[in-house]
């Protein structure tokens, strides 16, 4: 059984969760990158648009139409979105510790999604936000990834208690999860695969997938259905492409090369991050160690108070041993470097143990723990040289370094009672590692928090972005939308080349499919094409916003690419507001409203 320490350091994580929700309250989404899509697209089919037809779009259909229908049911909002976004947080918390009680402890679970809440629900660790559980970047990631955990939870379920309509559940969850996000949708088909594979090996052929029809019907269910939606919009032929578009758009090379991808995967210095990755998994060679040696060297003493002094002695030094560990040798973004390698070695073991297993699958852990283990590595496959939990990593990251959490706390006492060391202390330890890497991001967050007071937007749509003192661009982007809003209802608007979410505050459509305009999206659409569509469906007004692009290769839209847009707009509109800085000077945020000639009465 846990003993008082580990209940101690897991309260203290939930403690440090619920103070990063204080201070982040509000303050989940980006005004400028992504989050915008998220509220636009919904909002945009509530009011009769088709997804890939009206709007174009790379990922699956099924999290956009749920927001659409909650927007067509409850009407649009931020707050909406917020409500929702906490419930499936909560939902998500409880299928993680189930799913972890399948085969972990209770204690080691409970530690899991203390680690969860404080480190992935609600943080923000750079200057985007986006990259949190209430707003993220891609619900589609999210609900993949609340579909998957959801599937594993089912199917460890049927394991003990096989049955058809459990086979059904996993089915129709697999094939919802199919409709998000390919990360997820593709890791949740790896594992279930492995997991059926590894159950007719130990079990027999009494264990074979012998439900495998009511699987696969149960899988089709949700696909047909947005096939034949599509298919009356479109035709049948074209519904199947823009539902497999995404999984095609894998291979699209402009995809691959987007220098932002190659940063954040770690490909882009493949030699310096494996370096870092070895170096990070170096340190924590020489933390496991001391855990195990000073765990082992407080049991030495037989006298329970000089056992019980040596014991609080040791673990006072090491909180502050850990502190400077994390705070010099590995700051944060160094802290999970190593993540796919230990995975890929925990995996190894676990799956050792499952397929040496003889016990039935109904009484085995090592089935769900193999799972679970594979799960997280196949999800860790877009970022194997740089394990992080900032950009994708809130959730690409996540289920990988839960399962560390609850392998660490569970192989450490099995260790400790064989080698008589006192568990005691090799849970505060060990805590007061999780306590350090935990507080040293909490302290990223907050410093960003803190700079986050300014108003966006009122009623329902209200939220916080920076303020001016540190920022210029809320109060620029807060006259772009004033000027938006002053347009007369039903204007046409496209804001280039981010920035979205002005659409969505202000309720203005953008006429064209495009709502982007990055360098990786012309790489991947081509500029003739979005052309094209400018010119086929002028939008009346165009509000260009300054955007530093440099991540992705070029830095200023119209300037160092997409000229030829940029000249058609130019020749086709005419100024008609300013605000900011001069354009393209990098003195600044700025932004400029253009109305299409001819357009007088706007």
């Amino acid at each position: 059984m846990p003993t008082w320490t580990l209940w101690l350091g897991t309260g203290l994580l939930f403690l440090t969760g619920f103070n990063v929700l204080a201070l982040s309250w509000g303050k989940w989404p980006d005004l400028l990158v992504d989050f915008g899509r998220e509220l636009y697209i919904p909002w945009q089919l509530s009011q009769g648009n088709v997804l890939y037809q009206d709007i174009h779009f790379y990922y699956g259909p099924f999290s956009k139409y749920f927001y659409a229908l909650l927007f067509r049911v409850f009407s649009p909002s931020l707050l909406l979105v917020f409500i929702t976004n906490a419930l499936i947080l909560a939902l998500l918390a409880v299928l993680l510790y189930r799913t972890l009680r399948a085969f972990a402890t209770r204690g080691a679970s409970w530690a899991a999604l203390g680690i969860f809440f404080s480190l992935f629900a609600f943080g923000q660790y750079t200057g985007i936000a986006n990259y949190n559980y209430m707003a993220p970047y891609s619900h589609e990631l999210v609900h993949g990834l609340f579909l998957s955990c959801l599937a594993l939870y089912l199917f460890s379920r049927a394991l003990k208690r096989p049955s058809w309509g459990y086979t059904f559940l996993i089915g129709v969850t697999t094939g919802m999860a199919l409709l998000t996000k390919v990360e997820a949708a593709m890791a949740l088909a790896g594992t279930l695969a492995a997991g059926c594979l590894l159950t007719a090996r130990v079990g027999g052929k009494a264990y074979w997938p012998r439900h495998g029809g009511m699987f696969f019907i149960g899988l089709l269910i949700p696909v047909l259905l947005f096939w034949i939606f599509f298919s009356v919009k479109m035709g049948p032929v074209q519904a199947w492409g823009v539902l497999l578009g995404p999984y095609a758009e894998v291979f699209n090379p402009g995809s691959v090369k987007n220098p932002l991808f190659q940063e954040l995967s770690g490909w882009a210095l493949p030699g310096k991050n494996v370096w870092l990755m070895g170096k990070a998994a170096g340190g924590y060679g020489i933390v496991a160690v001391c855990v195990v040696f000073l765990a082992w060297l407080a049991g030495r003493s037989r006298k329970r108070w000089i056992g019980w002094g040596t014991g609080i002695g040791i673990v006072l030094a090491w909180a502050w041993a850990c502190w400077m560990f994390f705070e010099n040798y590995l700051p944060p973004f160094e802290v999970f470097r190593p993540l796919f390698p230990v995975s890929l070695l925990a995996l190894a073991f676990v799956g050792r143990q499952a397929f040496r297993s003889t016990a039935a699958p109904k009484e085995a852990k090592n089935i769900p723990r193999f799972m679970f283990a594979l799960f997280g590595v196949l999800m860790l496959l877009k970022i194997p040289v740089y394990g992080h939990i900032f950009h994708y990593g809130f959730a690409l990251a996540m289920p990988a370094v839960l399962f560390l959490v609850v392998a660490i706390l569970d192989g450490g006492a099995v260790l400790c009672g064989r080698i008589r060391a006192r568990p005691v202390i090799f849970y505060a330890l060990v805590m007061m590692v999780f306590m350090a890497v935990v507080l040293n991001y909490r302290n990223m967050s907050a410093y960003y928090f803190a700079l986050k007071h300014y108003p966006v937007a009122g009623g329902a749509d209200r939220f916080l972005s920076y303020d001016p003192r540190f920022s210029p661009r809320e109060p620029g982007m807060a006259q772009a939308l004033a000027f938006m809003q002053g347009l007369p209802e039903g204007t046409s608007v496209a804001v280039l080349p981010e920035g979205v979410m002005l659409n969505y505050l202000a309720r203005r459509t953008n006429p064209t499919p495009y709502f982007e305009f990055t360098p990786n999206f012309f790489d991947m659409v081509t500029e003739a094409r979005v052309l094209s569509a400018f010119q086929s469906t002028p939008p009346e007004v165009i509000v260009l916003l300054d955007r530093d692009m440099s991540e992705y290769g070029a830095r200023y839209f119209g300037k160092d690419y997409a000229r030829s847009l940029f000249g058609w707009i130019v020749q086709n509109y005419d100024v008609v507001f300013r605000t900011g800085a001069a354009p393209f000077s990098g003195q600044g945020f700025w932004a400029v409203g253009m109305r299409r000639k001819g357009r007088g009465d706007l």
